[in-house]
């Protein structure tokens, strides 16, 4: 048989076995992704593959191709003006899930036994749920108009985003190289810089030159055009390092910014599904489906933690974001489908040898099972919702209850209060910039101490890691903020009071449960902001017992106290000099 007809046999065999299993699955209304990646297995060594030789470069190839044209289309969908409509909620309810998902999937991955790596790769699985899967299946069971799907949109696109740093992130991973806080950074500053850069250069050519080729060229030609400059830029992110799919991804928002996009996508959206049908094809020959018989309980496992991590972080995301807690609830009821990225990131792992085929096999199984649980999901949702209220304890639903009142409260009165938002929004601001410089400084300190020798000789003069050394300054270096920041939180405390209570004065206010419910809430939130920004250090302070920590945490707030004159005096003038700027910009 010549390469041709070979190559022809393999492609006819594709498409009818996923076809025939697509149709299959959707009528038993499941996912038709489930059906590609039965096909997949069908194909796969173990069953047909031991009679028909497939080339495993050629389906890898127009796998990566789909992949290509899903960031693409991911892009196309990216619309700046929709995510400027939800950017506030979506960055807070999606930014909180994500990391809360990214911390479940490593700590199941440590708890399964799992190395290091391995439990990163499961993370990031864990971390994205199936956009195209969610939207299609809330299409199909008639619930696109519920006042809770424009949240699940909101943070499906931050997930999108977030999947696609991830993607990048992943990649020296790949090649062998472990990971660290400096190459980490390394690679979220070129991430940051890649984006800033093409987007500030190319929102001002891309919009127009697609719209001067639609009006003046047919729709096949804007079609080609497109393509040409999503692998093209897929190509310059290669070239500088970074991952395909982000290059895709980037020229996808700039096409998104045009007045043809959506002739565009209505172009690009069956060429997608043909080759994201082969994507998942091959996906599913990497599964042998006796791995997945024998490795069931583990995907039963990694799929109730999914389950219930992504429910339930959704919904405090949402929750914290200002829904209503039955709201957020069925939002994150709504998005327990293991995403379309998990596939690609799965797949690069095991086939760079990183995830063993047994892992592998399970995570496929679990993403079948999260998927199969999916509409089940949407529509039981409120009933699970009223189950939960019925059987928490009384304390926490009242407490539920009057948090949603005072919230209530404050945005009917704030919609009438300009100058009390006005004060608000410019302390929250300034809470905004806090929170950055404390990050900055925990960062911008662990760098310099690692790039110099000389605190490394110091350090071992005084029996210590050079982790315990930066954990020290850091901590005394923020001290200042973190002052501030409380300082901030009790003046935005008070103004939320005066607002819902319409008190005159801060004891007044201050005497009222609206003021004790604002102040908890906030105060949390600060505190899971300061202890997640102190993560960075956990991977340098593991030559430490916790105790020692502890200790070093203690060091570092006694110098900050001894130099605390020095360090006001900077923290002061920086300020003054910011918001200066600020009053000048705004002038």
């Amino acid at each position: 048989m010549d390469t041709t007809t070979q190559y022809m046999l393999e492609i006819a065999l594709i498409t009818i076995i996923a076809g025939a299993c697509s149709v299959i699955f959707t009528k038993l209304r499941f996912p038709s992704v489930i059906g590609y990646i039965v096909a997949g297995m069908l194909l796969g060594p173990t069953i047909l593959g031991s009679i028909v030789f497939f080339d495993v470069a050629i389906i890898d190839f127009l796998g990566n191709i789909g992949i290509a044209l899903l960031m693409f289309s991911i892009g196309l969908e990216f619309n700046l003006r929709r995510l400027r409509k939800i950017g506030g909620f979506a960055i807070l309810a999606g930014g909180v899930e994500v990391l809360l998902m990214l911390l479940t999937g490593y700590w199941l991955g440590q708890s399964l036994g799992l190395g290091d790596v391995e439990s990163v790769f499961l993370a990031a699985i864990m971390a994205i749920s199936s956009t195209a899967v969610i939207v299609k299946v809330l299409q199909d069971t008639g619930k696109m108009k519920e006042e809770w799907v424009e949240p699940v949109i909101g943070v499906l696109i931050v997930e999108d985003l977030a999947g696609v740093i991830l993607l990048t992130l992943t990649s020296p991973l790949l090649t062998g190289q472990n990971p660290n806080i400096g190459s980490t950074l390394g690679i979220m500053l070129a991430i940051v810089a890649f984006i800033a850069f093409s987007l500030v250069l190319g929102l001002a050519v891309v919009p127009a030159f697609i719209n001067r080729i639609a009006r003046r060229f047919s729709s096949e030609t804007l079609l080609l055009v497109s393509l040409g400059m999503a692998f093209g830029f897929a190509l310059v992110a290669v070239g500088l390092g970074l991952s395909l799919t982000i290059g895709a991804f980037i020229m996808g928002v700039l096409i998104s910014q045009s007045k043809h996009v959506d002739e565009v996508v209505h172009k690009i959206e069956p060429i997608k599904e043909m080759f994201m049908a082969v994507f998942f094809v091959s996906v599913g020959m990497l599964v042998d489906p006796v791995l997945v018989l024998q490795g069931i309980g583990l995907a039963l496992v990694i799929a109730l933690v999914f389950y219930l991590g992504k429910t339930f972080f959704v919904a405090l995301g949402c929750y914290a974001a200002n829904l209503p807690a039955r709201t957020a609830f069925l939002a994150g009821a709504s998005m327990v489908a293991i995403g379309e990225v998990s596939f690609v990131i799965a797949n690069s792992g095991v086939q760079a040898g990183i995830i063993s085929l047994e892992v592998y096999s399970s995570i496929i199984g679990a993403a079948i099972i999260s998927m199969v649980l999916l509409p089940v999901s949407i529509r039981s949702g409120p009933k699970e919702f009223d189950w939960l209220v019925r059987h928490l304890p009384k304390p926490i639903v009242r407490s539920i209850k009057a948090i949603e009142g005072v919230r209530m409260q404050l945005r009917s009165r704030l919609s009438t209060s300009a100058q009390r938002r006005e004060e608000i929004n410019r302390q929250l601001f300034w809470l905004l910039i806090d929170v950055t410089l404390f990050v900055c400084i925990q960062f911008f300190g662990l760098l310099l101490l690692l790039a110099s020798q000389q605190v490394r000789d110091f350090a071992a003069a005084l029996g210590l890691g050079v982790s315990a050394v930066a954990l020290v300054l850091s901590v005394a270096m923020a001290l200042p903020v973190i002052l501030d920041m409380i300082s901030r939180v009790r003046k935005i405390v008070a103004l939320m009071a005066f607002v819902v209570t319409g008190s005159k004065t801060y004891q007044a206010a201050s005497a009222t449960a609206a003021f004790r419910i604002f102040k908890r809430l906030v105060r949390v939130l600060v505190a899971v902001i300061l202890i997640f920004t102190l993560v960075p250090f956990a991977f340098f302070a593991d030559e430490y017992a916790t105790v020692f920590v502890l200790v070093f945490l203690g060091m570092g707030l006694l110098l900050g106290y001894l130099i605390w004159d020095v360090l006001r005096a900077g923290y002061t003038k920086w300020s003054s000099a910011l918001e200066k700027g600020f009053i000048e910009d705004e002038e």
